[in-house]
């Protein structure tokens, strides 16, 4: 792949990415949901974190 369709491509995705996000907030908000995304996703990953640990919430964020 040349560099600049690799960053064509890389720009596409980064913007539906971002455009998915804005959707997601929207959502949220019309719904009374007073929370930021990160807020949301930490949220979500400790529901679906099996021991509730820092360590197992921060593999399902992808974080260290």
């Amino acid at each position: 792949m040349t560099d600049n369709l690799h960053d064509v491509l890389n720009e596409l995705l980064v913007d539906i990415f971002n455009h998915i996000l804005l959707i997601e907030e929207r959502y949220h908000k019309s719904k009374g949901i007073k929370l930021s995304m990160s807020e949301i996703h930490t949220l979500e990953a400790v529901y679906k974190s099996d021991s509730k640990t820092m360590g197992d919430v921060a593999r399902h964020l992808h974080i260290t």
